[in-house]
């Protein structure tokens, strides 16, 4: 890699964004190694101290959080950069999170992932992301403890 992506590369990278998103949505985080390095690490900046996840430690976390409500993920607006290592993405989420017992209590959240992604020999991995959030509507006691 020289700075520049290929559209294949593009084309990878987002599906990687959508793979994460399929994952956790419908509960199957062994889907989850599809998009992470075996050491990723992953920050979730929705409190002051915002948890520090790493690859190893998702799973459970995601147990977690789909003991305590469902969600679905819709992401737009991916940018990606290179340099000769690794590519630098960015995109956007609205996340719908509401209680299983009761569909309309329901909070949403609009966020920004920001990710650092490397070449392996299994394709592009995320190497380390962020989840800035940037808003919340509705009910927050929906997200329980990861408030």
């Amino acid at each position: 890699m020289t700075g520049q992506l290929s559209p294949a590369d593009i084309a990878e990278l987002t599906r990687l964004t959508i793979r994460y998103a399929h994952a956790i949505d419908r509960n199957q985080p062994e889907l989850l190694r599809d998009v992470f390095t075996d050491d990723a690490i992953i920050e979730f900046h929705l409190m002051a101290d915002a948890p520090v996840i790493r690859y190893d430690g998702l799973s459970s976390f995601v147990n977690r959080a789909k003991e305590r409500f469902e969600s679905q993920h819709y992401l737009s607006n991916h940018e990606f950069d290179a340099d000769a290592e690794r590519a630098r993405g960015i995109c956007y989420l609205i996340g719908q999170h509401w209680l299983p017992e009761n569909r309309a209590d329901l909070c949403q959240t609009g966020a920004r992932y920001e990710d650092l992604c490397v070449p392996t020999p299994a394709g592009w991995r995320i190497a380390e992301r962020r989840c800035y959030f940037t808003w919340t509507q509705g009910n927050t006691a929906v997200l329980g403890g990861l408030r």
